[in-house]
């Protein structure tokens, strides 16, 4: 059997790919750049025990797996689970690459908890732009719009009728800063606070706020990959999937070629993973 997984800092999709079928799980998030190895033991222990089959290749995209150091620590990590069997540690980036465009030549961006970006040429990750994380950079990701809410918010710069209902969504804020900057993941708490712009984005001012954030994302990555706009554009994650009208909008209005938009890589990858075999 093959074992394809797909991990991002919030959650983890699994293809456990047996010749007859395929299961899929979900665990809890992998990155590290913010999680320690206990963390990703804890969650292999858990998919050793749904296995019913010998294991004779694992694929593994994840965040912050481009780190060559985090690449060798890793595939180590994967080996002593899955004896015997190949492991292949790969960016994130190039799973989003191959689950989107196959072998095709794009410009493929993860919207997610982060964001990052790369230009694949069919084949290989030829360029990205540097990603900084969520403390200094991820432009257009469910971090950016929702530290953006938030700021609005206590800035009261809302409307009232959202300033109103977001207070309810909060609750009793007080200790609110505390509970950000004392959480172990604080980057996904902010993202959390997406949903509440999904339930609201008819509203003609979430709406410009989530197109205000789309547009730094296009201005300060895809452009710099995608001068002369020739290239086409491929989206996948959460936060790209539920906002796509809005995305769409502005890369169509930015005057790029919009190909495609997918919400998570895993189908695109078992169908890949399964041409190649």
């Amino acid at each position: 059997m093959i074992i394809i997984a797909d991990a991002g800092s919030t959650k983890t999709k699994w293809g456990l790919l047996y010749k007859a079928h395929i299961q899929i799980l979900e665990t809890s998030g992998y990155n590290p750049n913010y999680h320690s190895e206990k963390v990703l033991i804890s969650i292999l222990e858990h998919i050793a025990t749904e296995l019913k089959e010998s294991v004779e290749k694992v694929f593994f995209y994840g965040s912050g797996c481009g780190n060559p150091s985090h690449k060798v620590k890793l595939t180590k990590i994967l080996k002593a689970f899955f004896k015997g069997s190949i492991c292949l540690v790969h960016h994130d980036l190039l799973g989003a690459a191959r689950s989107t465009c196959q072998h095709e030549e794009g410009i493929v961006s993860i919207l997610g908890t982060g964001s990052s970006i790369c230009h694949f040429d069919g084949q290989s990750l030829i360029k990205q732009v540097t990603s900084l994380g969520y403390l200094i950079d991820d432009y257009g990701s469910g971090f950016h719009l929702g530290k953006e809410l938030i700021y609005r918010y206590f800035k009261k710069m809302l409307p009232k009728d959202l300033q109103q209902s977001f207070e309810q969504r909060l609750g009793n804020h007080t200790g609110f800063i505390h509970e950000i900057y004392g959480s172990k993941d604080p980057n996904k708490f902010i993202a959390s606070f997406t949903d509440f712009l999904f339930d609201n984005k008819s509203n003609k001012y979430i709406e410009e706020l989530i197109y205000s954030c789309f547009k730094s994302y296009i201005l300060h990555n895809v452009a710099l990959l995608n001068p002369k706009k020739e290239i086409k554009l491929f989206f996948i994650g959460s936060v790209a999937y539920y906002f796509a009208d809005i995305l769409t909008q502005v890369a169509t209005e930015s005057g790029f070629l919009l190909a495609k938009i997918s919400k998570d890589p895993l189908d695109g990858l078992v169908h890949f993973h399964t041409q190649e075999t």
